[in-house]
């Protein structure tokens, strides 16, 4: 169309990256014919466009309107692409949308995307949703939304961007980088410049080195700048408290809290509502921290104030670890023993992730006689997750004499270095301390915590889980949510562990509820509890769900190398779902390569050693599998997976009977063996039974498979299972149907998808 003013598509970075999620989900959405992508600065939204768009072409034609650029013919250009409909397929892109203000060219932005025209689809894109503020809005079901979280980096992406920057991070590294930027794309590029080139590029990601600069240079010039004055000072203001509820901010700048946030959402900064009951807001990580960064900057003293208001709405709505972290970097040292007194067990519960940073307290000179005051501090560093810093304080306060509460930091202090030993000796000797009110319940809370996840740490799953069974309700009893999310979060993994998955699944859910509920963003524990759900998914051959999870898991593990091993491991067993033995046997040298034997707990170890077996077994090599891994002397975790191991390279290695003899006791009715086992061991038996010649044999194992399957929910020892097993299940499931074996509903299930194969 000779009058139709577009631009060319802009170009795309040298150090591009192709994202196909990104491209898939923008072809998702342009089934409707108004798509709507709003996100903060720097997220990738041009890039993400111009890529897709390109990919379009074929399809028609793509005509790009950026309405940052040549504002003075833009109303002219929306009414042209809004007139602009002859029935030929075509694209309309309006980049920076919420940079459309002149009342004209709202009219005529509401025109073209209020009015469809067959095979014309619209694209707008900016920092801000430009559909509320139009006066004619499309109709319902003519728009399509992709929410921000959909350009956010993956890990692996991650990893992309730093190499087509010209860096390479170690694993480790990389993990954290990702953390702190939680996938947003400017600040992974912003990373990789300021360490292109440098002898020890992780030197830069520290406080106060290049890469701080930049992104706090990048936001406040996109982002804090742009601002009006009053919202400039409202965020500012709200940086001391990066996860937001509405009574929080009225405590902080007064007016209607609700209102505010809805304004900062609104202006595109990067503030995101959590889900969950408690309405609470969060500011990203890097934005908060660049703000905060500029605040202080500023004007201290106000600093100070706003962390004093902070501080008294924690105390009274809030949870104490984000009530003390407020009033010792407000300087109200009384306040700050006067929590510790009262809430020192729930203080010590639970660490959130992070590394040291600027924003720490730092303890006065004329405090370091007051032992109150220095075991406050020690608990504001165990909250941070900063084992130097809180053995420190531990050192000065041993100094000063032995307190009451000695025992309970050398517990929590045990806990965070992961010497389980250590932690159920120490925990013995806490369980005796009473609160403040005298009540036993906090302190048998912690110590059972403690105890609780030493027996995980050491393989005890079955003593783990009464015990930490205890401490949750008496937590809950108590009132401790940091106490609540741990247990619940390590009761998750352990009835994974145990093979109930109905159960793994109310307590990972009920752990981020409960996490939600009070604003608890960065609890480690949160980690596990993803690692659970991530295992159901996993188990229940649900890849996308197990996947998105692991994902969310990275965000915790940086810290913790046996939580990354594990999650690593987890995507091991996923590529073995999805047939791809080869790529999970990679991810599993990865972690040995990644990760020194003494860094990681032995239960992990034995994991890592018998999945590497299965994967052996699924490319047909028994012979290399180590024995080692199927020896279950002394073994308490995974004896019954052993042993399911030990019966599949007897079936391998042609030793049927043997294989039957060996499976014997894991078919046992009432042997206590988790569910996942039991299905894995009946299929092998159904196997060997057929190498015997047993067709009752066989049909008893696929059988007792499948109605053990059912009740959980389980798909993955069929999926993982090889042809043999889909073979021997579609040929027997006229069989197993007349006999109306339970679960037929799965049995259908897998019989159609087999056949589809």
């Amino acid at each position: 169309m000779k009058d139709y003013p577009a631009e060319p598509i802009p170009d795309r970075p040298s150090d591009h990256v192709h994202r196909h999620r990104v491209s898939r989900r923008l072809d998702d959405a342009a089934r409707a014919p108004v798509t709507v992508l709003t996100a903060p600065a720097g997220t990738g939204k041009t890039v993400a466009l111009a890529d897709w768009a390109r990919g379009r072409r074929p399809a028609g034609t793509v005509h790009w309107i950026d309405a940052a650029r040549d504002t003075e013919r833009l109303a002219q250009r929306l009414f042209a692409a809004a007139s602009h409909g002859n029935g030929v397929a075509s694209t309309v892109v309006v980049d920076h949308v919420d940079r459309v203000a002149e009342p004209t060219a709202r009219v005529a932005l509401a025109e073209l995307v209020s009015d469809p025209v067959p095979g014309r689809h619209v694209v707008l894109a900016g920092r801000a949703d430009p559909v509320p503020a139009l006066p004619r809005w499309p109709a319902p079901g003519d728009l399509a939304e992709v929410p921000a979280d959909a350009l956010t980096l993956t890990p692996d992406e991650t990893h992309e961007v730093l190499v087509a920057g010209g860096v390479h991070l170690p694993g480790p590294e990389r993990q954290i980088l990702h953390r702190r930027t939680e996938g947003w794309p400017a600040g992974v590029r912003l990373a990789a410049a300021s360490m292109r080139g440098r002898p020890d590029p992780t030197t830069e990601l520290g406080d106060g080195g290049a890469f701080d600069e930049a992104v706090t240079g990048y936001l406040t010039a996109e982002v804090l700048d742009r601002l009006a004055g009053p919202l400039r000072q409202v965020v500012l203001d709200t940086s001391v408290a990066p996860v937001l509820t509405a009574g929080l901010v009225e405590a902080l700048v007064g007016g209607d809290g609700a209102r505010t946030l809805a304004e900062l959402c609104r202006a595109g900064v990067f503030l995101a509502r959590r889900t969950g009951p408690g309405g609470w807001h969060r500011y990203h990580p890097a934005f908060a921290r660049a703000v905060y960064r500029e605040l202080c900057g500023r004007d201290s003293r106000r600093a100070t104030l706003l962390h004093r208001r902070a501080a008294a709405w924690q105390r009274v709505y809030g949870f104490p670890a984000e009530a003390l972290r407020h009033t010792l970097l407000a300087g109200d040292w009384a306040d700050a023993t006067e929590l510790l007194d009262t809430h020192w067990a729930d203080l010590l519960a639970g660490t959130r992730f992070g590394r040291p940073d600027g924003s720490a307290p730092r303890l006065p000179s004329a405090g370091r006689d007051d032992v109150r005051l220095v075991l406050a501090f020690a608990a504001e560093r165990l909250h941070a997750g900063d084992l130097d810093g809180l053995r420190g304080y531990l050192r000065d306060a041993g100094r000063l004499g032995r307190h009451r509460l000695f025992p309970a930091f050398q517990t929590a202090e045990a806990r965070l270095a992961g010497d389980h030993r250590r932690t159920a000796s120490a925990a013995a000797r806490a369980i005796a301390l009473p609160d403040r009110a005298g009540s036993p319940d906090s302190a048998a809370a912690l110590a059972l915590l403690s105890q609780g996840v030493a027996s995980v740490g050491a393989g005890d799953v079955r003593a783990a889980a009464p015990v930490l069974n205890t401490a949750l309700t008496l937590a809950e009893r108590a009132g401790m949510a940091q106490a609540q999310i741990a247990a619940a979060g390590h009761l998750a993994l352990v009835e994974v562990v145990r093979g109930r998955l109905r159960h793994a699944v109310r307590l990972g859910r009920q752990t981020l509820a409960t996490a939600d509920r009070f604003g608890i963003t960065s609890a480690v524990e949160l980690g596990w509890a993803r690692l659970a759900l991530a295992g159901v998914a996993c188990e229940r051959d649900r890849v996308a769900a197990a996947c998105r999870f692991l994902d969310e898991t990275v965000t915790f593990a940086d810290d913790d190398p046996a939580m990354s091993a594990a999650a690593q491991l987890l995507r091991a067993r996923l590529c073995h779902n999805l047939g791809h033995p080869v790529d999970g046997l990679n991810l599993v040298r990865a972690i040995h390569r990644g990760h020194a034997p003494a860094t990681l707990p032995a239960p992990l170890r034995r994991a890592l050693a018998l999945t590497e077996a299965e994967l052996r077994l699924a490319l047909h090599q028994p012979g290399a599998v180590r024995p080692e891994s199927l020896d279950e002397r002394g073994e308490v975790t995974f004896a019954e997976w052993s042993a399911v191991v030990r019966a599949a390279v007897l079936l391998a290695t042609d030793r049927p009977l043997s294989a039957r003899r060996a499976l014997a006791p894991l078919l046992a009715r009432d042997a206590g063996v988790p569910s996942t086992c039991r299905v894995r061991a009946a299929l092998l038996g159904a196997v060997a039974a057929e190498r015997l010649r047993d067709t009752a044999g066989v049909r008893d194992g696929l059988a007792l498979a499948v109605s053990t399957a059912a009740a959980d929910d389980i798909r993955r020892p069929f999926v993982t299972g090889g042809p043999l097993v889909r073979r021997l299940l579609l040929a027997y499931a006229p069989t197993l149907r007349r006999e109306r074996v339970a679960g037929r509903e799965l049995l259908d299930e897998l019989c159609r998808a087999f056949r589809g194969r």
